[in-house]
């Protein structure tokens, strides 16, 4: 309640919403990120980009916790650019 109450006060009041258009992308089209996620994301998204991460990582020697938390990462990264082309394509998916 307390990180809502400062968001709020931060960018309603003060108006510092120069960082705010991150989350503003993926509230844009949130039930398409959601169902994607929980359908095809899950199962195709999540494992192609463990492929890579896991390659690069075993490359570099990077331990399998942290190549699990950065591909998590990734992976968030890649959905929030998917929202991203859909709003710069002005796509919106709506119930």
């Amino acid at each position: 309640m307390l990180m809502m109450a400062l968001l709020y006060w931060l960018i309603d009041i003060k108006k510092f919403n120069k960082y705010a258009w991150i989350a503003v992308v993926v509230g844009m089209n949130s039930i398409f990120i959601y169902m994607f996620f929980n359908t095809v994301g899950y199962q195709w998204l999540n494992g192609a980009v463990a492929i890579f991460v896991k390659g690069f990582s075993g490359l570099a020697g990077i331990d399998p916790k942290i190549a699990a938390v950065f591909s998590a990462l990734v992976t968030w990264v890649t959905e929030w650019y998917i929202c991203y082309w859909l709003v710069k394509n002005k796509i919106f998916i709506k119930l």
